[in-house]
């Protein structure tokens, strides 16, 4: 979720109309997903396998932890990392 929308968990509202969006990009093995956290929107590529996608979307997630933080920690944001 944090991936995708900056945020570790979604609002408590019922008002919540925000849908996720899932796009296919060009590309294949060798390129990472990326998240639109604006838009609430994951762009994967076309990738060969699930077991690629997946081990893709780790990369991608991991690495870009704090896309919100610009360079700032977990902790000093204040994001539970569980």
């Amino acid at each position: 979720l944090r991936f995708v929308w900056a945020r570790s968990r979604l609002p408590v509202t019922e008002h919540w109309s925000e849908k996720f969006k899932i796009h296919t990009t060009g590309g294949g093995d060798d390129r990472l997903p990326t998240a639109h956290t604006c838009n609430f929107q994951l762009d994967l590529p076309r990738f060969s396998s699930a077991k690629v996608c997946y081990d893709r979307l780790m990369v991608a997630m991991n690495i870009a932890c704090d896309i919100d933080g610009d360079g700032a920690d977990a902790a000093r944001m204040n994001w539970d990392l569980e």
